[in-house]
């Protein structure tokens, strides 16, 4: 996404959220058998790049589900203007949660990764005006919640 981004400009289009996260869900439970999943949406229409907030929706799910040591559960749930990913994962501290945003930070050497994607979450957030708040409790699992922008009338 990163090489693609700077290859080209950001396409900005409006559409509505609950359909791209009904999208990734098709793709993410073919990737994800054994997730049992909780999505309740209601529409919302935005006005952002919809192949980065699908990365953002994908990275935030594959966290959840490579955290989740046994029996992945992920909730994602799109109410007014914020849209929630969560699981019932390992969870975080407080000082992994102040490095979460890192580049190249990994809480955990032995998982998969490179420690970039919530990073390019955080800045594509930062970019279309999303604030990003992170919830997590040890042994209990982390909510990531997106509140977006509100769609200007006109």
């Amino acid at each position: 996404y990163l090489i693609q981004k700077q290859m080209e400009r950001e396409v900005i289009k409006n559409f509505d959220l609950k359909e791209l996260i009904e999208e990734r869900f098709v793709f993410l439970n073919g990737l994800y058998p054994s997730v049992e999943w909780d999505i309740r949406c209601e529409s919302f229409l935005v006005d952002l790049d919809p192949i980065g907030m699908a990365k953002v929706i994908d990275n935030l799910v594959d966290n959840g589900v490579k955290y989740s040591p046994t029996e992945p559960y992920i909730t994602i749930k799109l109410f007014n203007n914020a849209m929630s990913i969560c699981d019932r994962g390992c969870g975080m501290d407080e000082v992994t949660l102040m490095k979460i945003f890192d580049s190249y930070y990994q809480s955990d050497k032995t998982m998969a990764g490179y420690g970039i994607g919530l990073g390019l979450v955080k800045r594509y957030c930062d970019r279309h005006r999303i604030v990003l708040s992170v919830q997590s409790q040890v042994g209990e699992g982390t909510c990531i919640t997106l509140d977006l922008p509100r769609k200007k009338n006109g």
